[in-house]
C-alpha cells in the first residue's frame, strides 16, 4: 500500500505516522507491506531522473518518523507542525464565504447567470451575507484562450467584476493556466510551450470539459511569462483579487521540460510562486486540482479532495453501476470522505476547502438528510464555504440551514475514528472561552441503512458528572445524568446530528444557543453578577433564535439593547433551563435578571 507525502501504519494501540517535513522539492511516497513475513515500511523521494554533472549530489527530502499512541484525536498534528517549522509556513488568512456558479450553471454560464445570483446574494445579506461571487469556468472562448470570452459573455471582465463590487461583494475568477484546447490560439501561436513526451507527443491531462487537453511545460520562460501576465491582468487590470486556479496537476505531469534538471515538484512549485507574486499578498488565491505538497505554503485555500455533486454516488449513465465505488470522481460521498480524513490540515498548512455546499432542493438527487450531513460536516471542518445553486430558488428552511453556518467561528475538528473507518463517522470539536467550555460532537451514517447510535466512548466524559446535551437541528434537549444509560440517537441513511455537550455547573451558565451551529461562539463578552447576566452576541447577520440558559428561578426580565422583552420572549424548556427568544442584527446585547441584579 502506497500513500503520497505522509501515511499511517495502525495497530491496535499505536500507529506509525512517516512521510516528508520538507517538500519543495521532490515528490515523496510512503510504503507499507504487512503481508504476514515480509512487513516493511518505505518513505522514498524521487528524483524523477534529474540529470547531474560529475562530481555533483542531490539530497532527499526530510523524512519523519512517529510513533503515536492510540486512540488519539489528532494523530497527525505534531507532524503537520513539524511541516509548518521545515517549511517556515505563515498563519492561514481567515477565509471568506461565498457563491459559485459551477455546480449549478457548469461550463454552459452565461453572463446573466452571474447577475442573477448577485441580484440575489444582495437581497440575503442580511440572513446569509456572502462575501465572494466567483466565475467559474465557462467564460472563455477556448481553454488556454482565458483572456477572450464566448458569446454568453458581451461584456468584458472589467465590467463584471465592477458591477460585482458594486453590489458590495468581491470579484472571483476561475482560472486553468496550466492547460489549453488543443485547437486554442495559445497552442497554435506557442506549440513550444507544450508539454510532449519522449517520442514527441503531447502530455494529456485527460478528458477535460469534453475534450482531451493540452498541458504546459511550467519550466519555459514562455509559459511563465504568460501566467504572470494572465494573472497579473486578472488581480490588478479586470479587479479579481479572489482566484480559484484549477487543473494545476497538469504542470507535474511526467514529460520532456524545457528545463530538464527540475523535478515536477520544483516545477510546479515554481508556477505557485510566479502566481503568488503576480497576484499580491492581499489577493485570495485557492487551488483546485493539484498534488497537495508542491502548493504548501503558496496558497491560502486548498481543495482536498475530488469534486462535489447533487449525487450521493458517482453516476455515469448506462455505465453508472461500474463506477460506483471509485473513491475520486465526482460525488457527494466522495468530497465528504476527504473532508474528514485531511481535516488535519486545515488552519494549519491553509485553509481546507472541501468544495461547495450544495443547498438546493431541484436539480439534485440529494436527500434532505444528505443536505444535512453535508452542511453538518462542512459547518463543523471550519473550511472554506462556498453555495453553487441558485440562490433565488433556495428554500427558507435551507436558506436557515445554511445561514447557521455564517459567520466561520470554528478552527477545525478532531475525528475520532479516522483510524477505525474508511469513512469517519465521528467528529467532535471542543471550544473554549473565559467563561465556559463545551464540545460540538457529529454522529454520522455514512451507510445505506438507518442505524442507532450512542455517544463515542473516546468523548471521555466524567461518568459522575451531569451534562447537558443538545441537539441541534432538531432542538432537543436532553440531560445526562451521572450513572444513567446513554442517549441513543436514530439517523436515517447518510444522515447526521450535531450535538452540543456542556457539563452542568453550579452557577447559572448557557446551555447553548440557536443562532449558529457553534452554540454559543458568537457570545464575545460575558458577565455574571448576583442575580444577573449579560452577553454580547457577534452574529454579522439578521436571525432570530434562542439563548438557553440555567438559571437557580425564572428570568423576571430580560433586556435586548436595553430595551424589554415581551414576557412570552421567555419559556421553560427544561426543569432549571430556560430559553430566551430574541432577534439580533448583527449584534445584540442580551441581559438576563432573575434575582435582584
Amino acid at each position: 500500500m502506497w500513500s503520497e507525502t505522509v501515511g499511517a501504519v495502525i495497530t491496535p494501540r499505536e500507529a506509525l505516522i512517516a512521510g516528508a517535513t520538507s517538500l519543495a522539492d521532490q515528490f515523496v511516497q510512503v510504503g507499507a507491506n504487512i503481508r504476514p513475513g515480509h512487513y516493511a515500511l518505505t518513505v522514498q523521494s524521487q528524483a524523477d531522473d534529474i540529470p547531474l554533472d560529475a562530481g555533483e549530489g542531490m539530497t532527499s527530502e526530510w523524512f519523519y518518523l512517529e510513533w503515536v499512541p492510540l486512540p488519539s484525536p489528532d494523530p497527525f498534528a505534531q507532524y503537520a507542525y513539524a511541516v509548518i517549522r521545515q517549511m517556515q509556513l505563515p498563519t492561514p488568512r481567515p477565509a471568506p464565504m461565498g457563491w459559485c456558479s459551477w455546480y449549478m450553471y457548469g461550463n454552459q454560464v452565461r453572463e446573466e447567470h452571474i447577475i442573477g445570483n448577485l441580484a440575489a446574494a444582495a437581497l440575503l445579506a442580511d440572513e446569509v451575507p456572502l462575501q465572494v461571487i466567483q466565475l467559474d469556468e465557462g467564460y472563455q472562448a477556448l481553454w488556454g484562450d482565458w483572456t477572450t470570452r464566448n458569446e454568453r459573455f458581451p461584456h468584458d471582465f472589467r465590467w463584471l467584476a465592477g458591477r460585482i463590487r458594486g453590489s458590495g461583494f468581491t470579484p472571483g475568477l476561475w482560472l486553468g493556466p496550466l492547460t489549453a484546447h488543443p485547437k486554442s490560439r495559445l497552442v497554435a501561436e506557442h506549440p513550444d510551450w507544450v508539454l510532449y513526451t519522449r517520442r514527441g507527443r503531447p502530455v494529456s491531462p485527460g478528458l477535460i470539459s469534453g475534450f482531451m487537453g493540452r498541458a504546459l511545460d511550467p519550466t519555459h520562460p514562455g509559459v511563465q511569462g504568460h501566467i504572470r501576465g494572465l494573472v497579473e491582468r486578472a488581480v490588478h487590470e479586470w479587479g479579481y483579487p479572489y482566484l480559484k486556479l484549477d487543473f494545476m496537476y497538469a504542470g507535474a505531469l511526467v514529460g520532456q521540460r524545457y528545463n530538464p534538471r527540475m523535478t515536477r515538484v520544483q516545477a510546479l512549485r515554481q508556477i505557485f510562486h510566479i502566481i503568488r507574486d503576480a497576484a499580491g499578498s492581499e489577493a485570495y488565491i485557492v487551488g483546485c486540482g493539484a498534488p497537495l505538497q508542491p502548493a504548501v505554503g503558496l496558497v491560502d485555500a486548498m481543495r482536498i479532495g475530488p469534486d462535489t455533486a447533487p449525487v450521493w454516488e458517482p453516476t455515469f449513465g448506462s455505465v453508472g453501476r461500474f463506477m460506483k465505488r471509485n473513491a475520486s470522481l465526482p460525488s457527494l460521498r466522495n468530497s465528504l470522505r476527504n473532508v474528514a480524513t485531511r481535516t488535519w490540515m486545515h488552519n494549519r498548512w491553509w485553509t481546507n476547502d472541501p468544495d461547495t455546499l450544495l443547498a438546493r432542493s431541484t436539480q439534485t438527487q440529494l436527500t434532505d438528510d444528505e443536505v444535512l450531513a453535508q452542511a453538518t460536516l462542512l459547518g463543523l471542518s471550519g473550511g472554506l464555504l462556498l453555495l453553487s445553486d441558485d440562490l433565488e430558488t433556495l428554500l427558507p428552511e435551507r436558506r436557515a440551514m445554511v445561514a447557521a453556518l455564517f459567520p466561520s467561528l470554528l478552527d477545525g475538528m478532531d475525528v475520532l475514528d479516522l483510524f477505525q473507518k474508511e469513512m469517519p463517522e465521528e467528529v467532535v470539536v471542543p471550544i473554549a472561552r473565559p467563561w465556559g467550555h463545551w464540545r460540538l460532537v457529529g454522529l454520522f451514517n455514512w451507510s445505506n441503512a438507518p442505524v442507532e447510535r450512542t455517544l463515542p466512548a473516546d468523548l471521555s466524559l466524567d461518568k459522575r458528572k451531569p451534562y447537558h446535551l443538545f441537539d441541534f437541528w432538531e432542538r432537543r434537549y436532553l440531560r445526562v445524568e451521572p450513572g444513567a444509560l446513554p442517549p441513543v440517537f436514530h439517523l436515517l441513511p447518510h444522515g447526521a446530528v450535531l450535538l452540543g455537550i456542556r457539563p452542568v455547573v453550579s452557577d447559572a451558565h448557557l446551555v447553548t444557543t440557536t443562532f449558529h451551529i457553534s452554540q454559543g461562539a458568537e457570545i464575545t463578552e460575558w458577565a455574571l453578577e448576583a442575580g444577573a447576566l449579560s452577553m454580547t452576541l457577534e452574529v454579522k447577520r439578521l436571525v432570530r433564535g434562542e439563548v438557553w440558559l440555567a438559571l437557580p428561578s425564572r428570568p423576571k426580565y430580560a433586556f435586548l439593547n436595553d430595551r424589554p422583552l415581551p414576557d412570552d420572549a421567555v419559556r421553560l424548556v427544561a426543569s432549571g433551563v430556560w430559553a430566551v427568544t430574541c432577534y439580533i442584527n448583527r449584534r445584540g446585547a442580551l441581559r438576563v435578571i432573575w434575582g435582584n441584579g
